[in-house]
């Protein structure tokens, strides 16, 4: 049986011995996020707060397996004279790449060695090479290059686990931008997603869709899944999904001679009346580009009907692999019909360790059409003010949105 204890190293030290878990990551979520707390009834009990001052770099194992390479965040106390509750909070390194903004020209990058870092998971990919670190605009550069520029300061690589075959662009950066902002500027028009991996790099990605992202391994009620959820809200399901634009104007055609687009797709779901909605498109609107996007958002928001949540015992799927995200997997669930044909993509995997749940995985899943970058929406939330905030085990609040998730005390 494998080894799931869970494990910090922290300035060369391991600490063992945590009694609530809760490890996540989330596809096109750039920074997995942590927290780990133990309740001692001893004065010292072989800890102390120095051991884990804010900032501090730390690698999270769960048993031999490296799962997050990061810095802590917030050590929130509780105690009295004959008991304390001590917990640790953090993300990945890649977390200063949503608080932090570029780098300017003038501003001397320092390259740090953490020893704490010295081991390494293997990696599938390639890491990309910065372009020039003292440039803040670029012409007709590769896009991953012009990425990984961006997060090389931060002591962070880019691993590319995609071919962009040679795709270069313009771009200039916006001063009070955040490094995610600028990311995601750069790609809006392309099919990519960003995530990080168990190093704290950021992992350029697409899609799961090859045989080689699909688990042999089926996931069962009543065996395998302990509990599940679905909301199935029909307050974004329409009957008609209709796209309507402009071409762009040249020197010979302009005003009324630009053609006008539009394109309607039918959703597959009876609502027992009729929902109509309209969108712009984006880029170039003709009547081609509008029936694809119509059907891509009608596809998209008829597949999000169908999300649902699954906790399953353990955090292994065969006894030897950890969950990931960005990975298909086949669900029998009389209750919800599904019988086990068919695949669904994992978004978020969570950890979970405690006294009252045991050791417990929740898989967030979706049909695979119903995932797909929206940057509209995901530079609106990445900048609104509006988050969710529950309670955890450990008396904390947690403040989540769609990048990263944020503790507080």
């Amino acid at each position: 049986m494998a080894d799931n204890k869970v494990k910090l190293k922290i300035n060369n030290q391991l600490f063992e011995g945590w009694e609530d878990v809760e490890i996540s990551s989330e596809l096109d979520t750039i920074a997995r996020s942590f927290q780990v707390g133990i309740t001692l009834n001893t004065p010292s009990g072989g800890y102390s707060l120095t051991d884990f001052l804010v900032g501090t770099p730390i690698q999270i194992f769960i048993g031999s397996d490296l799962i997050l390479t990061g810095y802590i965040e917030q050590t929130p106390v509780s105690y009295n004279a004959g008991q304390k509750t001590i917990t640790i909070a953090g993300r990945s390194k890649t977390g200063d790449l949503i608080d932090c903004c570029a780098f300017p020209s003038n501003q001397p990058i320092i390259q740090n060695d953490k020893k704490e870092w010295s081991y390494k998971a293997p990696v599938t990919g390639t890491v990309v090479a910065p372009a020039n670190q003292t440039a803040r605009s670029w012409q007709s550069e590769k896009i991953e290059k012009i990425i990984a520029t961006l997060v090389a300061p931060y002591d962070i690589k880019l691993i590319s686990e995609v071919n962009l075959e040679d795709k270069k662009n313009n771009f200039a950066i916006t001063p009070t931008d955040k490094v995610l902002d600028s990311l995601r500027n750069l790609t809006k028009n392309s099919d990519l997603t960003f995530c990080d991996n168990e190093n704290g790099d950021l992992v350029l990605v697409k899609k799961a869709t090859t045989e080689t992202d699909k688990q042999t391994t089926c996931i069962e009620l009543g065996q395998t899944i302990l509990s599940g959820q679905a909301t199935f809200d029909g307050t974004k399901l329409y009957t008609d999904y209709a796209v309507i634009g402009q071409d762009k104007g040249t020197d010979s055609a302009h005003g009324k001679a630009i053609d006008k687009s539009a394109a309607v797709a039918k959703g597959i779901i009876d609502l027992h009346r009729t929902r109509y909605i309209y969108t712009k498109a984006k880029g170039q609107a003709t009547s081609a580009n509008c029936q694809k996007e119509a059907t891509g958002n009608q596809k998209y928001a008829d597949n999000q009907f169908y999300k649902a949540t699954y906790v399953v015992q353990g955090w292994r799927y065969d006894d030897t692999h950890l969950w990931k995200v960005n990975q298909l997997v086949q669900i029998k669930d009389e209750f919800l019909q599904k019988d086990g044909s068919d695949w669904y993509l994992i978004e978020r995997v969570t950890f979970s360790l405690s006294n009252s749940g045991g050791m417990t995985t929740t898989l967030d899943v979706v049909p695979p059409d119903g995932y797909k970058l929206d940057n509209e929406s995901a530079e609106k939330n990445a900048t609104s003010k509006k988050k969710t905030s529950v309670n955890t085990s450990s008396g904390m609040k947690v403040e989540k949105n769609k990048y990263e998730t944020k503790y507080w005390s």
